[in-house]
């Protein structure tokens, strides 16, 4: 026996403690790397088999230092079975956590039976590998092996069985919740891309509604000049043809600066005031600091329309418009003011013009626009209220 301790003594004094632990981790991980390359897949098994590697290299040690003890029977027979028990663990392990995903694809008979089979051979394995490490330290004295390894090989298969059966269900639990979990990702960015898809269908929806109602009445201004004034019409379709570009410009926009919607506004009336003359009158107050703040495209010209139809086409003498901004905390709010008989909000017909506007805001804002109509100091207030986001630019689809 002291033979068995100076060999035992050699092979851990050759390793040591921390560098048996490094090196036992580095073999490990070279076995698990082709495996899967899942990192929590890998730290579950570089654990277990380094957990099994410490306790057969804590049951050689014990066993060279109190197997020569005639008192040592008992602590004698527990190392033995915990050799066997760890070598056997060991090659559990690593082929159980190894395979589940290919047994998981059989059915259900033959993927226990061969769970079953795989244990029962690894048991044989095991208990080989356990003996003849036994025998090779000297552990067993010289005689006859069989009764004992039979013994150990049964208790070994039943260990391997319960923790062969234990990891499998653990692991499988594992797959399939990591399965799952991926499945409710990709259907929530399904879900998420398939909204954003309603949405700009929706703008895109309202969008085309506007713009050609827009250029119909433009359109019906400039021609009521062609014969009364050619040249006035001609200075018109220049700016009509301005419009145009700016309304391509912007149709895949969700937002531009004010300074820009308020450019288009101004071409409009001015588009306008050719065809009413004096009956139209209008004012732009909105102070440069506001210029930067982001808008969607045609809101300000959607207003006005509405003042020009409602104040200025239905009166013999005309009527004004004033175009304000202030803001209201952090949010904007653009208001034109009108002199007509005024109108409520029940009276706004669907799917044309502020209805369009509020369906617009509802997609792009949600509850953070607004659009109301109110009366102050004989004047018909309409006004928009949105979120006072600046940018020296335009935000795209």
């Amino acid at each position: 026996m002291k033979i068995t301790f100076n060999r035992i003594g050699t092979f851990a004094w050759s390793f040591g403690p921390e560098t048996s632990k490094n090196i036992a981790s580095q073999n490990i991980s070279a076995y698990i790397a082709p495996i899967n390359k899942n990192r929590s897949f890998s730290n579950i098994l570089t654990t277990a088999l380094s957990l099994n590697f410490a306790g057969i290299l804590l049951a050689l040690l014990l066993e060279a230092t109190f197997g020569a003890l005639p008192s040592s029977q008992i602590v004698s027979h527990f190392i033995h079975s915990f050799v066997y028990a760890n070598c056997i663990g060991t090659l559990v392990v690593f082929a159980v956590l190894s395979l589940t995903p290919r047994l998981n694809l059989l059915r259900f008979p033959l993927r226990w039976a061969l769970l079953i089979g795989i244990n029962l051979g690894l048991t044989f394995a095991g208990s080989l590998i356990a003996g003849f490490t036994l025998m090779w330290i000297g552990a067993f004295p010289p005689g006859d092996y069989s009764w004992i390894t039979l013994r150990r090989m049964g208790l070994g298969f039943l260990i391997a069985q319960v923790l062969g059966v234990s990891l499998y269900l653990y692991e499988n639990v594992r797959l399939r919740l990591k399965a799952a979990t991926e499945q409710l990702r990709i259907k929530a960015l399904e879900e998420e891309r398939a909204q954003k898809l309603v949405v700009e269908a929706s703008l895109s929806s309202l969008e085309s509604r506007i713009h050609p109602h827009f250029l119909f009445n433009t359109l019906n201004s400039i021609s009521s000049l062609i014969q009364e004034d050619p040249q006035l019409a001609e200075r018109m379709v220049e700016r009509l043809a301005a419009l145009l570009r700016f309304s391509l410009d912007s149709n895949h926009r969700n937002t531009i600066p004010l300074t820009q919607e308020l450019k288009i506004a101004v071409d409009y009336l001015e588009i306008e005031k050719v065809r009413f003359g004096e009956r139209l009158r209008y004012k732009v107050d909105v102070p440069t600091e506001y210029n930067t703040v982001s808008v969607p495209p045609f809101v300000l010209q959607t207003l006005v329309e509405n003042s020009v139809k409602h104040a200025v086409s239905l009166k013999r003498k005309g009527g004004e418009i004033c175009v304000k901004t202030r803001a209201v905390g952090d949010r904007i709010k653009i208001e034109v003011w009108d002199d007509g008989d005024g109108f409520t909000s029940d009276e706004i017909t669907p799917g044309h013009g502020l209805d369009n506007l509020r369906a617009r805001f509802a997609v792009l804002f949600g509850a953070k626009a607004a659009l109301e109509i109110s009366r102050k100091d004989g004047f018909t207030v309409v006004s928009v209220t949105l979120p006072g986001n600046r940018n020296s630019g335009a935000e795209k689809v």
